[in-house]
């Protein structure tokens, strides 16, 4: 995890059941100097924990855990604590990004375009705007 020294830094937490998952969208963030990857999570358990602890601006959350699906985990998680925005990661279709959308994530990102989208996912929901996979065309 990278050490951010401004205070502006958008904290993220990310959530995937595959380690290799989770590193490549670690990767991908540790390019981006505004972000702070402050923890990674396998499970819908572990990243309720988590967030409790870390305080994370937004979360990057997949789909499908072991444990709870992302969905579930979106609504306890805001519950608990409401202020993290979360981004659903998914290789799932418009029926479960709408479905999340309404669970309360703040955006629905398809795992496959991650490499070209995810900065700008983070950033928009960060801002408290809606963001969906281009190809949704939302």
């Amino acid at each position: 995890m990278k050490e951010v020294s401004n205070n502006t830094a958008i904290r993220v937490l990310v959530v995937d059941d595959h380690s290799i998952v989770r590193r490549g969208i670690c990767a991908l963030l540790a390019a981006e100097p505004e972000f702070e990857v402050v923890g990674e999570a396998a499970t819908g358990t572990e990243a309720l924990l988590n967030v409790k602890e870390l305080h994370p601006n937004v979360v990057v959350l997949d789909v499908s855990l072991p444990d709870k699906d992302g969905l579930e985990v979106t609504r306890e998680m805001l519950k608990i604590v409401p202020t993290p925005e979360v981004l659903l990661v998914s290789e799932h279709g418009e029926v479960i990004m709408e479905a999340g959308l309404r669970a309360g994530a703040r955006g629905y990102l398809l795992k496959s375009d991650a490499v070209r989208e995810l900065a700008t996912a983070v950033r928009t929901v960060n801002s408290k705007q809606k963001y969906v996979s281009h190809r949704f065309g939302h």
